[in-house]
């Protein structure tokens, strides 16, 4: 899943929810190469262990780790008390990367404010970053994107099996100068439109198996509902 014409430089976040297994990590082309920077947050190490990966550093209050860090990982310990999450302090060292795109593992489902506010922390992110054009979140059973603007004739490229219900809202006021192609539903009859922050973008559908958007300003989630890591479409 490609963004765009140009080859993206990815980086990799790794939570402490399961992840999906190595093989199917593997065929959905979201498995960690070698030399890409991978950051564990807090129980991701344990993940991390599980996918056979050495994180290039762990990040946390160890409330999910539930044991001291490692000791042969560079490990920043953080305050129980604080006001933002471990995710954000993962994210901020990311954000020294020169990547352009960032996977993020084990981090869809479980605790539904933890989620939102991992939404919430990356739309931040890409709004003022220079570099991070796209976040995509891998879970066993959902994948999101994030995506924020790109220059005109770019745009961003999708997999998603045809037929597949997805939603796409907007994450601050609204997304504007939107373009879909794939889609069942253009949200409006012109070519080219602005998606306010509501359920305007509820449950649309594939009708291609390779999805282009397109956006000038904001920043816009895709959730992906019964989609495998490997791209298959998971029976509810």
């Amino acid at each position: 899943m490609k963004n765009g014409d140009k080859k993206a430089v990815r980086a990799f976040l790794i939570g402490p929810l399961t992840c999906p297994s190595r093989r199917s990590l593997a065929v959905g082309g979201v498995l960690p190469n070698s030399g890409e920077c991978v950051i564990a947050v807090d129980g991701g190490w344990k993940q991390c262990r599980r996918l056979g990966l050495k994180p290039n550093a762990v990040v946390g209050d160890w409330d999910s780790l539930r044991t001291s860090p490692p000791s042969n990982v560079p490990s920043i310990t953080l305050p129980v008390n604080k006001d933002r999450s471990d995710t954000w302090a993962g994210a901020q060292l990311l954000a020294q990367t020169h990547a352009t795109e960032w996977i993020v593992l084990g981090m869809c489902g479980g605790r539904i404010d933890h989620e939102l506010a991992a939404w919430l922390d990356f739309s931040d992110l890409l709004t003022h970053s220079k570099r991070v054009v796209r976040i995509h979140m891998v879970g066993t059973e959902r994948q999101t994107w994030l995506f924020s603007g790109l220059p005109e004739g770019r745009s961003h490229i999708l997999n998603i099996p045809v037929g597949s219900t997805v939603s796409l809202f907007s994450l601050g006021p609204r997304v504007e100068g939107l373009k879909l192609q794939g889609f069942k539903y253009p949200l409006r009859a012109r070519a080219e439109f602005s998606l306010k922050s509501s359920s305007q973008g509820l449950s649309n559908v594939t009708r291609a198996g390779r999805q282009k958007l397109s956006l000038r300003r904001g920043t816009l989630l895709v959730i992906a509902d019964k989609i495998a890591a490997d791209g298959r479409t998971l029976r509810s």
